[in-house]
Order: structure tokens, then C-alpha cells, then sequence
């Protein structure tokens, strides 16, 4: 039913409003994933087509659901915009686009992103997913964060592989093949997620979401050969110390050299963290913690993984239930600080 009012339905009476929106829409799809070359350039083109087309139709609610799109990946991607007040302003043109139209899916898309990764309110962040696929069931976005939420929030990992895939059948984005590719990874699924990694590989080579999933994919099946060509093939000469680790000493060598690329990125991501030090912690999100838990689980020190975890808490206390659904972090249940923390906040191991 809802798909046939769509059909019905005039998003606005202007041609030239609806150009400049889909050429904004196509920024945006560029600029979301994370480490995109040049994301800050196309996200001014993704502002400058949303307020053409609001220039020519004000009452165009897609429009206002664009710009909404626009300042919520401008708080996570420009470090020099201030955090609280783009997100601020994401969620209130979503709430200006809702007001216009209900079916609006980058509006619902706000509003389940504010719960999920700004509120930590994961049942607010539920029913905006929920509620917009019902109002808006074409739109892929909405059930590739529904997907993210049922495996990162509730552990359901056949259901969000199920979401995800029909994410990947509405649009073929990156963003959307990496998603299901790191679901089916969190399910240890890791020869079916290597062919979706490769899709998304191929459709924006640039994006190292995906290119590193593929390469721990394969290191996960013992085809090293194939991490080696798939290093390559993405950086070039940096992959020379793994391949020569691998010819001298096999998959021994091969890790020597991973376990050095890892403390290099540990290192880059505490400098960055030194950096924030002048800003307000409460207005920033946890991904810099998060990041740094996740690599030293990579390195299995389990009780580096498990202080930056507290740090986490200290901000984010809801935010450990996080870490209790996540597959490769099983070790900091070991910690008894970890489980101290898992008690108090009223969760089982």
C-alpha cells in the first residue's frame, strides 16, 4: 500500500527542483562512507544542490530531508564543525521534512540514528527504523541501520543478514554491500561475506571500509596469498612487508607483519585521540575509543582492549551492551573489571 501511494505521489511540482535534489542525493551516496577521498568537497556540492532545490520548492520535504543527511555526516566527518550542533540541526530539518511528509526515509533515518549512535537510546532508535521502513519500504538506507542495530544492539545476526540483503536488492551502494559483508563476517560467514567485500570493492575502490574487511576475511580463511594480492592491489608498495613475511616464514611471517601494522594505527588513532584533548568530551562521539578497544582486541591484549572500553563507559555507559554483541571482543569477559561493569549496568555475560 505504501508503495503504490509513492507511485501516486508528486515529491515536488518543480523539474529543476527534483534535478538539483538527485544531484545532491548523488553526492551524498559518495560521501557517506567513512575515508572517502575528497568526502568534504562532494558534502558542499550535496549543500549547495539541497539549497538549490529548496530555493525553487520550499515545501520540497525530500530537500529538507537531504540537508538533514548533509549536517549528520558533517558531524562525524569534518573536524573542524562542532559535533552537538550538527547533529542538532540534522535532527530538526529530518523533523521539518516529517512535517511535510511522512514517508520521508532520511528523516526516520535521522531520527533512528539519533537514538542509536548520539542518545544511546536503543528503543527510540527501534521504532524510528521500524516505523520508517513501514512508511517508506523502498528506501535502502533505513533497513541497512536497521540491519546495523538487530546485529550490533540485539545480537540477531540472521535477522540483520536478512535486512541487509534486501538493502543491497533496493541499492547497490558500497555502504550497503559492506554492511552485509560485516554482518556476515560478525557471523563467521566469512566465504560468503569475501564475494559481497569484492562487490563493494569494485563499485568504490576508494573506501577502506570494505577493503580492509576483505583482506580480514581472508587472513581469517588462511588464504594469505590472497590478502597479500588484495594489499596490493589497494596500497601499493605497502603491501611488500606482508608478502615478504609471507615467503620467508609462512603465515608466522605474515602476522609479525600485521601485528606491526596494527600498532602503527594504534599509534595514529591515540594521537588523534591527544589532539581532542581542548574539546569538551561530552560533545564528541565514542569513535575514537572504540576504534582503539577494537585493535588491541585485534591484538588479543585483552586488558588494553578493556581500558579503553572503561574510558568509553565513563561517557557512554549504555554503550557496553555493545561490546557484549560484538564476536570479536569476547575476550574482555575475562576482565574482571569488564564484568564488574556488566553486573552494574543490570547485563549477563
Amino acid at each position: 500500500g505504501a508503495e503504490r501511494a509513492s507511485f501516486t505521489t508528486r515529491p515536488t511540482a518543480s523539474a529543476a527542483a527534483y534535478d538539483a535534489y538527485l544531484r545532491g542525493r548523488h553526492f551524498f551516496a559518495r560521501a557517506t562512507p567513512a575515508g572517502t577521498r575528497g568526502a568534504l568537497e562532494m558534502l558542499d556540492s550535496v549543500l549547495h544542490y539541497g539549497r538549490q532545490a529548496l530555493a525553487i520548492d520550499s515545501g520540497f520535504a525530500g530537500a529538507w530531508g537531504l540537508l538533514s543527511n548533509y549536517h549528520r555526516i558533517k558531524a562525524v566527518r569534518d573536524s573542524r564543525a562542532s559535533w552537538a550542533i550538527e547533529a542538532d540541526s540534522s535532527l530538526q530539518l529530518a523533523r521539518r521534512a516529517l512535517a511535510l511528509d511522512s514517508t520521508i526515509g532520511d528523516a526516520w533515518a535521522a531520527e533512528g540514528i539519533q537514538g542509536f549512535y548520539y542518545d544511546d537510546d536503543w528503543e527510540a532508535a527501534k521504532r524510528a527504523y521500524q516505523r520508517g521502513i513501514r512508511l517508506s519500504p523502498s528506501d535502502p538506507a533505513l533497513r541497512n541501520f536497521y540491519a546495523i542495530y538487530l546485529g550490533e544492539v540485539e545480537g540477531q545476526l540472521d535477522s540483520a543478514i536478512a535486512v541487509a540483503r534486501q538493502a543491497t536488492e533496493l541499492g547497490a551502494e558500497t555502504i550497503y554491500l559492506n554492511t552485509l559483508g560485516d554482518l556476515l563476517m560478525r557471523a563467521r560467514r566469512y566465504d560468503s561475506a569475501i564475494p559481497v567485500l569484492k562487490r563493494a570493492v569494485e563499485t568504490d575502490p576508494s573506501v577502506p571500509g570494505p577493503q580492509l574487511r576483505l583482506i580480514t576475511s581472508y587472513e581469517r580463511t588462511g588464504r594469505y596469498g590472497d590478502a597479500v594480492a588484495a594489499r596490493r592491489a589497494w596500497r601499493g608498495d605497502a603491501a611488500a612487508p606482508f608478502a615478504r613475511g609471507l615467503a620467508e616464514a609462512g603465515e608466522a611471517g605474515y602476522r609479525r607483519a600485521l601485528e606491526v601494522e596494527l600498532r602503527a594505527r594504534i599509534d595514529t588513532v591515540a594521537r588523534f585521540v591527544g589532539s581532542l584533548r581542548e574539546y569538551p568530551r561530552d560533545t564528541l562521539p565514542p569513535i575514537p575509543e572504540t576504534r582503539l578497544a577494537l585493535l588491541y582486541g585485534q591484538l588479543s591484549e585483552w586488558g588494553k582492549a578493556t581500558d579503553w572500553v572503561l574510558r568509553e563507559y565513563q561517557r557512554r555507559p549504555k554503550r557496553l551492551r555493545l561490546w557484549l554483541t560484538h564476536p570479536d571482543m569476547q575476550g574482555l569477559r575475562s576482565d574482571p573489571r569488564f564484568q564488574a561493569l556488566v553486573g552494574k549496568e543490570g547485563l549477563r555475560l
